[in-house]
């Protein structure tokens, strides 16, 4: 909860729990900057992770991402090929560039190389009207 911005996240799979911390610094409107550091701990092995993302606005379309994040031939991230039990701490700078097309629902699944679902989980940004009620 900051100043004009409020983000919320639940995962979507009852047997896998994730981590989701937002580290802002200071709000340079319109935009906001800072790091999103996602941590889990890994069900199943993964030789192959894929991403999937959808992006809901009331503004705009909704998008939609698909990409490979490990491959065999192609690890991109140091979490690539890690095994059962291992725990994912990933962290990337963020920048929400526009808060006039609040609220924002994006939806995440990452599957391995065998269909199964290493994360499912639901990020939402809405903005903060100055109502401290309503939390």
């Amino acid at each position: 909860n900051m100043d004009k911005l409020q983000i919320f996240y639940h995962s979507c799979d009852p047997l896998q729990d994730i981590g989701i911390i937002v580290n802002t610094c200071l709000p340079m409107p319109p935009s906001y900057k800072g790091n999103l550091r996602v941590s889990l701990l890994l069900r199943q092995s993964i030789e192959e992770l894929y991403l999937s993302t959808t992006v809901l606005t009331g503004v705009v379309a909704p998008s939609s991402h698909d990409e490979p994040l490990c491959l065999p031939d192609f690890p991109r991230f140091s979490f690539c090929s890690w095994k059962k039990g291992g725990i994912i701490d990933y962290e990337k700078p963020v920048k929400l560039k526009n808060l006039d097309n609040l609220p924002l629902d994006v939806h995440v699944v990452l599957v391995n190389q065998y269909g199964y679902h290493i994360a499912c989980f639901n990020v939402t940004f809405i903005k903060d009207r100055g109502d401290k009620g309503l939390i």
